[in-house]
């Protein structure tokens, strides 16, 4: 028998004997499982103060967590972050194009750049009425560099959307808008929706699926007639529960960038794998990789005269104990290009890493010098067995200079 099935006749037999005390905490507690918590509550209200003392503070307890569910929840977020190629750019400094040598002015070549990265926000989703919930989202933030201002960021983001939810499957959609500022001017404007849907198959399986269509318009007259573009982006994910405590998951994903500029427009084809587990004592750890294909439409005759084809590789870390969260991302792309055209190549792209720990109440975030030597001059050297390794490592040195 379904749980919508039982708890039909379980109203059923309240309707002839309203009277009755554990069918209707049963109801309850049944309502509470299929995410039906507006009526769940009534019921678990209703019957609260006959229970004995035990069941009463059990059915307090289910009554707590509806209400935290469908609670306002803030977050904030801050740590610091250090750069030393804020705008992008290759370190070469001269450019040998067709036997002729130019010389790049110091504008053009990495800048170091020390900022706070901040975000703030607040969201609900809310019980309409049985399986039914909408979802409302507010949240801003950016990085602000007190050394390299015109590379500050800001952006605005809000949603609201609507959810069905019950015990076995979850689906929904969130319109949602965002707006970009980059050194205090307007940058970039967002729209666009996003859908998901989330089932679980049995005990250990579920499946994710989900689809999102945006617009991202520029200010700058300039810009919006290159890069103005439409997004389409699309995922699917499986999750096995090993145990309790033990997570496993894989998926696959697609991305669809038109932008008026034919060279920017691009097409990427990833593959992605992790796992998350909780440890003895309330120790957490995620550990994931990801292989991300992506090919333009045309080739960007400007500087050289081929079309990219880039191969992007990520690999994450996180440890975790209730309040401390440490980060270490890594990811390099490889770019399969001929030997003559690898200086220009070098010109346009660059590698990013970066490593964050945060205290997430005090928010304190350290970099130890030792790390920073690690993440910007050996990090690169290290072949791909060695890279888990080199992951733990830093997180272990990130855990040793953080005072609790």
């Amino acid at each position: 028998m379904r749980q919508g099935e039982a708890a039909d006749l379980y109203r059923e037999l309240l309707s002839e004997r309203p009277d009755l005390v554990y069918p209707r905490f049963d109801l309850g507690v049944m309502l509470f499982e299929d995410k039906q918590y507006r009526e769940a509550l009534v019921q678990l209200h209703r019957v609260e103060e006959a229970l004995p003392p035990d069941m009463r503070q059990l059915a307090r307890e289910y009554i707590r967590q509806a209400e935290v569910v469908q609670a306002w929840h803030p977050s904030f977020n801050m740590n610091y972050e250090q750069t030393d190629n804020v705008n992008n750019a290759s370190p070469s400094r001269d450019i040998v194009l067709n036997g002729r040598k130019w010389t790049k002015s110091e504008d053009s070549l990495p800048k170091r750049a020390n900022g706070i990265r901040y975000e703030l926000g607040v969201d609900r989703m809310f019980n309409i009425a049985g399986n039914h919930f909408a979802r409302l989202g507010i949240s801003g933030s950016g990085v602000h560099y007190w050394n390299a201002r015109d590379f500050s960021e800001q952006a605005f983001h809000a949603e609201v959307g609507y959810r069905y939810r019950n015990s076995r499957l979850e689906w929904g959609f969130r319109p949602f808008v965002k707006q970009n500022r980059l050194g205090n001017n307007r940058y970039t404007a967002n729209t666009g929706i996003a859908l998901d849907y989330s089932l679980r198959l049995n005990e250990k399986w579920r499946s994710t699926q989900s689809f999102q269509y945006g617009r991202k318009q520029y200010h700058d007259e300039y810009l919006a007639k290159r890069y103005n573009s439409k997004t389409i982006s699309v995922s699917s994910t499986f999750s096995y529960y090993a145990m309790p405590a033990w997570q496993l998951y894989g998926g696959i994903s697609g991305m669809f960038d038109n932008t008026v500029e034919k060279a920017q427009a691009s097409r990427r084809y990833g593959v992605s794998l992790g796992t998350v587990k909780i440890l003895d004592g309330g120790l957490g750890l995620k550990l994931g990789i990801g292989y991300t294909k992506r090919i333009f439409k045309a080739p960007a005759t400007l500087i050289y005269n081929f079309t990219r084809r880039d191969d992007e590789y990520r690999m994450s870390a996180a440890l975790w104990h209730k309040k401390t969260v440490v980060e270490r991302i890594y990811t390099p792309n490889k770019f399969p290009l001929q030997q003559d055209q690898q200086q220009y190549a070098r010109l346009l792209f660059a590698q990013r890493q970066g490593m964050v720990c945060q205290y997430r109440k005090n928010v304190l975030t350290v970099f130890s010098s030792a790390v920073r030597l690690i993440v910007r001059d050996v990090g690169k050297y290290l072949s791909a067995n060695k890279k888990i390794i080199f992951l733990l490592v830093v997180m272990l040195d990130c855990l040793l200079a953080i005072k609790i």
